[in-house]
C-alpha cells in the first residue's frame, strides 16, 4: 500500500463520517435510555459486538485462544470495561450527553495521572505532559519530540 503524507478527499470524508458517527453514539445511548435500562442496553451492545467478532474470526480463520492464561486476563479486562461502560450509559442517563462526553474523554488525563503514582517507570516528565497537552489540543508533536525517548 502506497504511504501517503497528505490526507486526500476520500479519507477526510471517511473520517469525517466516523467521528460523526462517535458522536451520535452516546445521543443515541441518551435516547435509547428513554425505553431501555442503561446497563441491559450497554450489554446488548457488547454482545451484539462479541457475536460480530466471532463470526468475523470464523470468516478469516483466526483462532480464538481460550488457555486458562489468556482467558482469565481477558474476562477480567472485559469485566473492567464492562464496569466502565455500564457507568458511562448510567451517567448519560442522569446528565447531559455533553457533559458524560468530556468527562469520559478526559480519561486519557487520569490514566496518565493514576499511572504517575501506581505503575513504576510511568512517571510524568515534561515531555509527556507536553504530549498529553498537544493531544488535547488535536495537534501532532513536533518531528524533535517523536525522537526523544519517553
Amino acid at each position: 500500500m502506497e504511504r501517503k503524507s497528505r490526507i486526500d478527499a476520500t479519507g477526510a470524508m471517511i473520517l469525517i463520517i466516523f467521528m460523526a458517527v462517535l458522536g451520535l453514539n452516546q445521543v443515541g445511548i441518551k435516547i435509547v435510555n428513554d425505553g431501555m435500562a442503561p446497563v441491559f442496553q450497554a450489554a446488548l451492545r457488547s454482545v451484539a459486538a462479541c457475536v460480530i467478532m466471532f463470526v468475523y474470526c470464523l470468516w478469516r480463520g483466526i483462532k480464538i485462544d481460550t488457555r486458562m492464561a489468556v482467558l482469565i486476563p481477558g474476562i477480567a479486562t472485559g469485566a473492567c470495561f464492562a464496569i466502565e461502560f455500564a457507568l458511562l450509559f448510567h451517567a448519560i442517563q442522569i446528565t447531559t450527553v455533553a457533559r458524560a462526553s468530556v468527562l469520559f474523554y478526559t480519561m486519557p488525563f487520569w490514566v496518565a495521572i493514576g499511572a504517575h503514582f501506581f505503575i513504576l517507570g510511568e512517571k510524568l516528565n515534561i515531555i509527556r505532559v507536553l504530549g498529553l497537552m498537544l493531544a488535547a489540543l488535536g495537534t501532532e508533536p513536533p518531528l524533535v519530540c517523536r525522537r526523544v525517548k519517553l
